[in-house]
């Protein structure tokens, strides 16, 4: 399974992401791929209520400025690679961040080139 997005003008990897709520609300995003961001997903505080995510924690993070924040953590189920998956989605800035939590076990590839290809590969399993 691949999933397949683009370069952005800002040279952003983006791709779409649809992301489900447990009272079944079903919103898809565009989210930008941040091999900095070692969580799984962090989304507006509007997308939380749009999906009317409850949170059930609340973590220090450190931001990519190297200062420290509290942020609130919401379970979720997101499409991902052919499947549902429950994951934890913390409380960010304005724009979507696809992190390396929700990378693990992939191969990520960008193109970039203006408008490049971003795709992320589900790697095979090796079975002893």
């Amino acid at each position: 399974m691949t999933l397949h997005g683009t370069l952005s003008n800002r040279l952003e990897p983006l791709i779409s992401l649809t992301l489900h709520g447990f009272q079944g609300q079903e919103v898809v995003i565009e989210a930008v791929v941040d091999t900095g961001f070692n969580d799984f997903l962090a989304l507006s505080q509007a997308l939380v209520t749009e999906l009317g995510l409850e949170p059930v924690g609340t973590l220090s993070v450190e931001l990519a400025d190297g200062s420290l924040q509290d942020a609130n953590y919401y379970p979720l189920r997101v499409d991902w690679m052919g499947e549902q998956r429950y994951i934890m989605a913390q409380e960010g800035e304005s724009t979507p961040l696809v992190g390396m939590m929700l990378l693990l076990d992939c191969e990520l590839r960008i193109a970039v080139t203006h408008a490049g290809e971003v795709s992320i590969r589900l790697l095979e399993s090796e079975e002893d």
